[in-house]
């Protein structure tokens, strides 16, 4: 039997044998050996056995537990993403009581108001329901309406962006001719512990808090490799921006060197992201998205939503409570003749790095009352967000956005942004089921 020093050292000081394949231990159970600043990314599951009501410590516990895991070799492992539901690594297991799971399902919401509305966080899932099949449906996965609309989207392409360094220098030096930083404060408050109990619960209190101007002495900042490093430029290329800064500019960033690099970071990323717009190019590469994207059936503990009527499955799994509305629409609004959430599979490249994927995918039918032979299908891919305009997304998402639109221009839709309401022939109804959505033709 070990001695409780033995099995405190090997938690707290021999992570390394505790990480190893030849470590019979599997199991950790501890009153207090796993508090603040143990740091094990490789947990898999927590248990809860008390009720702690302390928000803090369950966000501690969270926390550290949602980092990715490391291999043997000391990397981080991140799952492919072809990985299948239920099948990753990187999947933290919850075995909850009722306070805990209220904070999970509250700590998502918070994680995704901060994110930004309609931001694809990763779903929590409830493992103790029963999981829940998607089949597809066959007549409408052989229709021609789908198997059109799958051969116009299914193009892959590849991006290219060629950007005019000397105009991107220049306005620069325009915009962060404007950044304004604060005088240096001190800010000191004062916080009262009235109780701290054994279960990590503190009782506390504002005592107050004061400021005060001050002349601190800065250390030492690479300036030039800091603006590089934050915006992905060449260290030349910054340095001909900082250079090229008025002398009312260069004495505000020997006022605050950090805070006006952070300001001028996310200006000349504004000004890179529009110039990416601008110049990016899409080009088809010939190669397509396989059909075996869509298998005939899908096992969920996701929430999902009926869609019998017009979806290309029988239900489908929906991110956020818009997609959920859309979905719904969609399913009743009879012009539309098939639809389907895109697999996360189904990927868009972006010029500066990563992808993006799009929601939906659907075909709608507008008839001539005066020609009945007179019919025109208009084919979709929509991005629903939760914001009411465009301009309200968060910078990023305004970016993947546009560049979906010079891809789906490259292979050969018209492409442009617009609002739910110009859906053709969308009854105000339907407007109003599906919320604030962004889409191309």
């Amino acid at each position: 039997m070990a001695t409780n020093k033995e099995i405190y050292d090997k938690i707290l000081r021999d992570k390394e044998t505790l990480l190893s394949f030849d470590e019979p231990l599997e199991f950790i159970f501890s009153h207090s050996a796993l508090g603040v600043g143990w740091d094990n990314p490789n947990v898999f599951t927590i248990c809860t056995l008390n009720e702690s009501q302390s928000v803090f410590k369950k966000r501690q516990e969270i926390g550290r537990r949602l980092r990715l895991s490391v291999k043997q070799d000391g990397t981080r492992y991140r799952d492919p993403e072809s990985t299948k539901e239920g099948q990753e690594v990187n999947l933290l297991t919850v075995v909850a009581n009722q306070s805990y799971h209220a904070f999970a399902s509250t700590y998502q919401e918070e994680l995704r108001e901060e994110l930004g509305q309609g931001t694809k966080t990763p779903p929590t899932r409830n493992l103790n329901k029963t999981p829940v099949k998607l089949t597809r449906r066959a007549d409408r996965f052989s229709s021609e309406d789908f198997t059109s609309l799958w051969a116009l989207i299914a193009q892959k392409t590849k991006c290219r962006v060629h950007f005019n360094e000397s105009d991107l220098i220049e306005r620069s030096i325009e915009r962060l001719s404007t950044i304004v930083v604060d005088e240096n404060r001190l800010e000191v408050s004062l916080t009262y512990w009235d109780s701290f109990d054994e279960t990590g619960d503190i009782t506390d209190r504002a005592g107050g808090t004061t400021r005060s101007q001050v002349r601190g002495t800065m250390a030492q900042v690479d300036i030039v490799g800091e603006l590089a490093r934050n915006t992905a430029l060449s260290e030349m290329t910054a340095a001909k921006i900082l250079v090229g800064l008025s002398d009312i500019s260069k004495r505000q960033l020997a006022k605050n060197p950090m805070q006006f690099l952070a300001d001028a970071a996310k200006r000349i990323k504004a000004i890179m992201a529009d110039e990416m717009v601008r110049l990016v190019r899409y080009e088809k590469t010939g190669d397509i998205h396989p059909l075996e994207l869509l298998e005939e059936e899908i096992e969920t503990v996701l929430p999902t939503v009926e869609t019998p009527k017009r979806g290309l499955y029988d239900r489908l799994i929906y991110d956020s409570d818009v997609e959920r509305r859309f979905a719904g629409a969609l399913d009743e609004e009879n012009i539309v003749r098939v639809f389907l959430k895109l697999p996360k599979e189904y990927k868009i490249p972006m010029p500066f790095g990563g992808t993006y994927n799009p929601d939906f995918a659907l075909v709608i039918q507008k008839t001539n009352l005066d020609d009945e032979k007179d019919t025109s299908r208009f084919y979709f891919t929509v991005e629903t967000k939760g914001a009411s305009e465009f301009e309200k997304l968060k910078e990023d998402e305004k970016l993947k956005i546009r560049c979906a639109v010079r891809h789906f221009e490259a292979i050969g839709l018209q492409g442009y942004l617009a609002p739910v309401e110009d859906l053709p022939s969308f009854d105000t109804k339907a407007r109003e089921r599906v919320g604030e959505t962004f889409f191309n033709r």
